[in-house]
Parts: C-alpha cells; structure tokens; sequence
C-alpha cells in the first residue's frame, strides 16, 4: 500500500462523505492498513502523516459517539436526557464542524428539538405521577385540624400544604414539615 494515495483518499473522503457509518468505516479501513504499513516502512511516514492520523482516531471516536447517541435519541423522554443527549451532540458536531458529517449532526439535534415539548410533557406527567403516589402515601396518616377534622394535602400557589377535608366549613391549614417536602419534591 503507498502511503500517499492511502492518506489522500482519506482526506477526501473526509471532505465529501456526509454519512457517519460510511465515514467511521473508511477511516476504520484506511487506518488499519496504514498501521501495517507502518510496521514494515516507518521511514514513509512524515511527521505530517503521523499527525494526520493521529487525528483521524480522534475524529474517529467522535464518530462512533455520534452513531451511538443516534439508538439513544429515539428513547429520550426526559429533560435531564435531552439535555445530556444534547450537549453530547453539540460537542461531536463541534469536533466535526469542518466536515460534511456535522450537517448531519445538526440535523439530529433540529429533529430532538422539534420533540422538546412532547419530551417536557411526558416528563411533566412523569413528575405529577410520583408527587401523586407521594401524597397518597403522606395521606395514610392524615394530620387532624384544630378541630380534629382529617386535612388533606393540597396545591396552592405557594407549593403543597395540608388544608382540611371539610372546607370551606373549616379552613384551617398548615405547612408541610421540611421532611414532608422533602419527601414530595425528592
């Protein structure tokens, strides 16, 4: 194999080919047979070329991230793993940017974009759904009012507090204990 044609195939590869799968395997190819190559004739290596390659295992791992992230964008259903799925997209783009295959990552992180407010709806409904089964849990042993009547926990614009089931004949309240919303908002 000649060194040159080798790492010039390479380049414009890098330069015309916008499909990741494609990429990462014609660099996976390239770089193992230049490794042979290299094991039997160091000497047609320039420092440029080693350094040429050397980058190619750093684009080559920002490759492989971007393909793995791919299986893992269509689970995404909270806001915490958007955000991390995100940021992760952003920085392989970022490492990418001066190749065809980061348009393809910005079209990934569009589409996720697109899917934010039904990804905050279901995180939303995932949230109400433990506060739900929380409360039932705090209302098995119902604080009593001063007129020792069973309060319940209720929503207000101030967050959750305990209001007496026999309201509006009855309107006392009180706070939650810090255990209480701790146990509530955990």
């Amino acid at each position: 194999m000649e060194v040159r044609p080798a790492i010039e195939n390479l380049q414009s590869s890098l330069e015309h080919i916008a499909s990741a799968d494609e990429l990462l395997r014609i660099i996976d190819d390239h770089l193992t047979a230049l490794r042979r190559c290299y094991s039997s004739h160091p000497s047609g290596f320039t420092a440029s070329d080693i350094e040429f390659l050397k980058s190619m295992g750093v684009i080559s791992n920002h490759l492989r991230a971007f393909l793995e992230l791919l299986e893992d964008l269509v689970n995404v259903s909270s806001l915490s793993e958007y955000e991390d799925i995100v940021s992760r997209l952003v920085r392989a783009k970022c490492a990418l940017a001066s190749f065809p295959v980061s348009k393809r990552i910005a079209k990934e992180i569009r589409a996720l974009s697109e899917r934010l407010p039904a990804i905050r709806q279901q995180d939303d409904a995932r949230r109400q759904f433990r506060i739900s089964a929380r409360i039932i849990s705090l209302e098995q042993t119902p604080r009593r009012c001063p007129n020792r009547h069973p309060m319940a926990i209720r929503e207000g614009t101030r967050g959750y507090f305990w209001g007496c089931t026999r309201y509006p004949f009855c309107t006392a309240t009180a706070q939650l204990t810090p255990e209480e919303n701790h146990f509530l908002n955990s």
